[in-house]
């Protein structure tokens, strides 16, 4: 399950310091184990950075995306 994934990755970020990349469109559950995110928009690179500073962002897809995360 993406739970038991997550939990994975955050063992294996605590226990043995790996970096991990994962592309998904669920923040929600990125946000348990991820210090960092890149937001795309087709394909596009268009914010990078912690989540809280991602709320913060200019851009309003940005802002939907993070905020869809906190319900």
């Amino acid at each position: 399950t993406a739970k038991e994934i997550y939990d994975l990755l955050l063992r294996l970020k605590k226990n043995r310091q790996v970096t991990s990349v994962v592309v998904t469109h669920d923040v929600t559950g990125a946000r348990k184990f991820a210090d960092e995110f890149a937001v795309l928009d087709q394909g596009r690179i268009v914010a990078c950075g912690a989540h809280d500073e991602l709320t913060r962002s200019d851009n309003q897809l940005v802002r939907e995306l993070i905020a869809g995360s906190e319900t």
